[in-house]
């Protein structure tokens, strides 16, 4: 009907609503077509709109523009699937050491009410253990990257394909290890007394009780008292704790568009970065803390507790960040960075 003419696709992915209200300032709009010059004509008109316009390359690709807006979290697949995986093994592992080796170890008839922990201690446990490893996830592609970055001299060589996914994933790692971390605190605060956290307490005294049963008979029961005053350790551990989480949320509030957008390019990465460190940092030393007696004592069937594997990642990623903090490592990662090329050991090239 109209052969002359030239044809270009966008706009899909905003609603009328955003349109007519100036919403969603800076988001991507795609764009398709044959036709370079009529591309340029729309993305232009898209960026005097306030919008980014974004070249989805020729006409065949208007089908998957316009699916954009019916996808669902896209960028989260990966994300959720290694949260799930990683919660669910935390959670069965917790099952088979807590409940089901206690019981083979007692060699006794099965104790069933030790299963009544499952659905809050457990899930609390595996909440905690995912939420760091989690967010150890968050930084330790970063420090890879610098790694490889020192190795080859450059930043202008591309990263291995598994990597770049990786740091592409962070930003949902990070808000998932918040998430859990948040809904930690949270069960941590309904579980608060020294039946469920004997490590931040006292051991219970143990005393003897002749209670009166039916008729004249009695019966020495063994009653437990506890001291509710928390141990010294436990409240610096949990005071850390607290520290880590607030930090966190306010990373988190600062991946927000609208807020990310008044900081400047070094204030978003303090908060990012630096203090995104300091909040792994006050994880590692809130779980070490709490959580001691359960990693060097607590070997039920010959395994670990879940406690000290969810502190592998974590501290693989401490401990490769430091040599990093070397004054002579970081000075000549940030010239690489700045753009500094090491062609050869005797060479070293300055690009503008």
């Amino acid at each position: 009907m109209a052969p002359k003419s030239q044809l270009v696709k966008a706009f899909n992915v905003l609603s009328a609503y955003a349109l007519e209200n100036n919403l969603q300032g800076g988001k991507k709009v795609f764009v398709a077509g044959n036709y370079p010059e009529a591309n340029a004509v729309v993305a232009q008109l898209i960026s005097d709109m306030g919008f980014t316009p974004a070249d989805m390359g020729g006409l065949a690709a208007a089908r998957k523009i316009e699916k954009i807006p019916l996808q669902l979290f896209p960028s989260w697949k990966t994300s959720v699937i290694v949260t799930l995986v990683i919660f669910i093994f935390f959670w069965i592992y917790s099952l088979f050491k807590y409940q089901i080796c206690t019981n083979i170890e007692s060699n006794a008839p099965w104790d069933v009410d030790v299963f009544t922990n499952v659905l809050m201690v457990n899930f609390n446990r595996a909440l905690a253990m995912t939420g760091i490893t989690l967010l150890a996830a968050t930084y330790l592609p970063g420090v890879l990257a610098a790694y490889l970055q020192l190795k080859r001299g450059t930043k202008y060589s591309q990263f291995p394909q598994w990597l770049n996914k990786w740091l592409l994933t962070r930003k949902e790692l990070g808000l998932a290890a918040l998430m859990l971390a948040v809904l930690h605190g949270i069960i941590s605060i309904t579980m608060s007394s020294p039946f469920y956290l004997a490590t931040a307490y006292d051991q219970p005294a143990i005393l003897l009780a002749r209670v009166k049963t039916a008729g004249n008979s009695s019966e020495v029961h063994h009653v437990e008292v506890f001291n509710r005053l928390r141990q010294g350790r436990a409240e610096f551990g949990l005071t850390v704790g607290a520290g880590s989480l607030c930090v966190l949320a306010g990373i988190g509030v600062t991946s927000l568009p609208s807020v990310g957008a008044a900081l400047s390019w070094r204030e978003f990465q303090f908060m990012q970065s630096t203090l995104g460190w300091g909040a792994l940092l006050s994880a590692v030393l809130h779980n070490t803390l709490l959580g001691w007696d359960f990693m060097v004592l607590n070997y039920t069937c010959s395994l670990p507790s879940a406690l000290q594997i969810g502190m592998y990642l974590p501290t693989i990623t401490v401990l490769l960040k430091l040599p990093l903090l070397i004054p002579l490592v970081s000075e000549h990662l940030a010239a690489i960075r700045g753009g500094l090329e090491r062609k050869e050991r005797s060479e070293v090239v300055q690009r503008p």
